[in-house]
Formats: C-alpha cells, sequence, structure tokens
C-alpha cells in the first residue's frame, strides 16, 4: 500500500507541468505505473483506489455562489476535482454493459475537454483513441471491463461513442450513468454535476432571457428581481416583496423566452422560464416533486411516472451523488388533448437541498434506457432537453416559496411555428397546477 501512496505523489507532481503533448506522455507512463503498483498488492482498499484515482464526493452547490456569482471557468475546471468512482477491490472484476445503460448527452456540459475523466489512465486514453463509432461497439460479449481501459468510453470519460440504437454524430458526446448492473458508472457523478451548473446558470442568466408576459405583471410583482443573480442580494427572498396570502397578485405567474447558443441538439428549439409563488413550504413542494407516485396530484394528464433506475435514494449522508440527493432515471407518461398517441419522457431526475439551506434544486435531462422501445409507435417520445426547478425560500414565510421554473423540451407533435405559445403556455400551467395542488 505505501508503494500505491508514494506512486499517487510521485505522479501528480510529474504532470501538473508541461504542454499537452509532454503531459499526455507522462499521463500513459502514469498509467502503466498504476497498473504495476496494483499488481504488487494482494488485496487493494476501494478506499485507496478512490484516492488514487481521484474519487471524492458531489457537495453540491451554494445558493450563495449560484446567486452572486458569473464564474467564466467552465464546468470541465470546476468538476473535476470532484470526481468520484468506485471499481471496488479488483480491477478486473467490474463490467460495464452498454446494452443495459441508461445514457446522457452531455456535449454542452464542457466535459469534453481531455482534462476530464476520473484517472490519469483514463485521460490520457480519450486523448488518443478514435471517434470512430466503429472502433468502440461492444466486444463480442457486449461487456466492457475495468481491467481493459481502452472500453471505458462513455463509462470513465465522456465519448461521441451513441448508445446502442442511436445514431452517431461527432459533435455529440455520451456518458453512460450507470454500469447495466444497477451501480453509477465511474462518470456519472461527474456529469450529474456538470448538469447542474449548466442548469442553474441557464436559468439565472438574465442575458438570455426575454420577458414574455406584458410588462404591467412584472410592475405588479417586483419580487422577481430576486431570481435572478445579484451582487450583495440575500440568498432567501424578502418576505417584505412578495405579496401577501391571499393577494390577487400572488397568482401572477411571470414568462421568459429564450434560446440555447451553443449550436448543439435541440438549440434551435425555444426555453421557457417561469416564476411563480406556490402556497406550500419549500420542503412540501421538493418532496412532492421527486416522488413518482405523487405527479397525478398536480398534473392531470399524466398517465402515471415509475422509476426505472435508483442511482441514489437521498438517505445517503455523504453519496456520490452529494448529501441526501436523489438520482433517479424514471419514465412518464402522458394523455395530452387532441393527440391520440400516448407522450412518453424517459428522464434523469437529479434533486438536492441548497448547501446553504436556502431551498432546492431539481435537474432533468433526457435519457436513452435500455428498457426502451422505439419500436412502439403507439407511443410519442418526447425529450427533456433540461429541466430545472428552483425552490427558493421567503424569509419568515415558512409555508410559501418561490418557485423558477426552466423547461427546455423537444417533442415531435409541436410545430416549430407554434413552440413558443405551446411551450409558455405549458409552463404558466405547470405554475398555476401547483398552487391548486398546495391549495
Amino acid at each position: 500500500m505505501k508503494t500505491l501512496l508514494r506512486f499517487r505523489n510521485r505522479k501528480q507532481r510529474r504532470y501538473s507541468t508541461g504542454d499537452f503533448s509532454t503531459r499526455q506522455h507522462q499521463l500513459l507512463h502514469c498509467h502503466e505505473d498504476l497498473t504495476k503498483a496494483l499488481e504488487l498488492e494482494d488485496v487493494v482498499k476501494p478506499s485507496v483506489i478512490g484516492l488514487v484515482l481521484g474519487g471524492g464526493s458531489f457537495d453540491g452547490t451554494t445558493i450563495s455562489s449560484l446567486f452572486h456569482r458569473r464564474s467564466s471557468a467552465s464546468a470541465a475546471s470546476t468538476c473535476t476535482s470532484n470526481s468520484s468512482t468506485a471499481i471496488g477491490t479488483s480491477r478486473a472484476a467490474r463490467q460495464f454493459l452498454r446494452h443495459s445503460s441508461s445514457f446522457l448527452r452531455v456535449a454542452d456540459l464542457g466535459l469534453a475537454d481531455d482534462t476530464v475523466s476520473l484517472d490519469s489512465g483514463h485521460t490520457a486514453i480519450s486523448s488518443s483513441v478514435t471517434d470512430s463509432p466503429q472502433k468502440l461497439n461492444d466486444n463480442d460479449n457486449n461487456h466492457q471491463t475495468a481491467a481493459d481501459a481502452t472500453d471505458h468510453a462513455n463509462f470513465a470519460y465522456p465519448h461521441a461513442n451513441p448508445p446502442p440504437g442511436v445514431d452517431h454524430d461527432p459533435r455529440e458526446r455520451w456518458v453512460a450513468l450507470d454500469d447495466g448492473s444497477g451501480s453509477h458508472a465511474p462518470i456519472a457523478p461527474l456529469a450529474v454535476q456538470a448538469l447542474v451548473k449548466a442548469g442553474l446558470d441557464a436559468a439565472l442568466d438574465q442575458s438570455m432571457w426575454t420577458q414574455h408576459t406584458s410588462s404591467r405583471y412584472f410592475k405588479a410583482a417586483p419580487w422577481h428581481v430576486f431570481t435572478w443573480p445579484t451582487e450583495g442580494q440575500p440568498a432567501t427572498i424578502p418576505n417584505d416583496e412578495v405579496p401577501a396570502p391571499g393577494d390577487k397578485i400572488e397568482d401572477i405567474v411571470l414568462l421568459w423566452m429564450g434560446k440555447f447558443q451553443h449550436g448543439l441538439y435541440g438549440s434551435d428549439l425555444p426555453a421557457v422560464r417561469a416564476v411563480g409563488i406556490i402556497p406550500a413550504a419549500p420542503k412540501v413542494l421538493y418532496d412532492m416533486l421527486i416522488d413518482s407516485d405523487r405527479v397525478k396530484e398536480y398534473n392531470k394528464l399524466s398517465l402515471g411516472r415509475e422509476d426505472l433506475l435508483v442511482l441514489q435514494n437521498g438517505g445517503e449522508e455523504n453519496g456520490p451523488f452529494g448529501k441526501s440527493a436523489v438520482t433517479k432515471v424514471m419514465r412518464s407518461k402522458s394523455s395530452p388533448p387532441l393527440v391520440r398517441q400516448t407522450m412518453q419522457f424517459v428522464s434523469m431526475l437529479h434533486a438536492q437541498e441548497l448547501q446553504d439551506k436556502s431551498g432546492y434544486l431539481i435537474v432533468t435531462r433526457a435519457v436513452t434506457h435500455p428498457d426502451d422501445d422505439r419500436s412502439d409507435t403507439s407511443v410519442l417520445r418526447s425529450e427533456i432537453l433540461l429541466g430545472v426547478n428552483i425552490i427558493r425560500r421567503i424569509d419568515g414565510d415558512p409555508h410559501r416559496c418561490v418557485m423558477v421554473n426552466m423547461i427546455h423540451m423537444r417533442s415531435p407533435m409541436v410545430p416549430m411555428i407554434i413552440a413558443n405559445r405551446i411551450g409558455a403556455s405549458a409552463a404558466a400551467n405547470f405554475i398555476r397546477d401547483l398552487r391548486n395542488a398546495c391549495c
């Protein structure tokens, strides 16, 4: 074990300087040395392996940093130090089953950088492998093993290799959320952390949004300014800025329209931001939204929502996805009016309390899942490209909260010409339905 720790300290010093080509060469040797070091140990403790591979847990993001900063650092540089992995007691023991895994798009999250990985070996390999899906297709046994690092694409680092059944796009990047056996993939906590950052950045970037609601409503609801990041602004919403309970102004839902400028999948579609006051304690609303059994309480068109894969259930104090966080893959179905087909969403949901206790955060994004039968024409598959719910406390009012909802969705049933109108109506109705469910 001493050999292993000496290896880690020596290698950290070695690849901290130098240009990329030199660094890549050093990292390749670093991976070889790690292999040799592991071979010297009859038993390697998982905690030490996690330390060597840069293990850690996702601590979440404080509301003060969310509302008081506009960092220019990329998600990659922010997230690298918090990556998490669980290889187990043997490098050869873990298998990655592509056809049994769920996959998440990450090209817009800043994770395609060659420096983003779980350890030096994966970083070096991700810089040298080809983007060709043919080279990275499943092997004859339809699995990838931790012993063969060249097969770690998607599981240990993002790659253009698409999930089974999805067309290859060289600009896209994918990560696996799980290993196909119920455990999270090594890259998954890092990808979720990057999704959280991307979602918050979008929901709180005022320059991205244009007012959609009539300006007279914005004048009547000045408290909406506290949903934007401002230097010196309190984390919670000041009580004297919101209308009294029962006031008609309390029912106002404010809407903004925006577009993503990354030029990647779905950037041609509009996004909607909605803000409203919900007559419920923040924790009560949070618990209702993450509970799949309670969807019909606020969505009358819902045919139900089921959890397909639970990566963390909220009971883990120091789980890989954050303290008491919930991370899961779920499938929801609804029956929209005037449409004969059932609308279906398969998405990942990640939920957590904000670290400074000022509220809660829920982010969602579409994923592929092995149980999704794409040949079923009775189902209209739609995608939540990015969904964000920020639930913020009102200072001194434990029975109400302010909801910031951002939704970016793709549905084949919505023509582009009316996407703005349909999206705005759906976002406003979501806030109103929550109000009715909580009254």
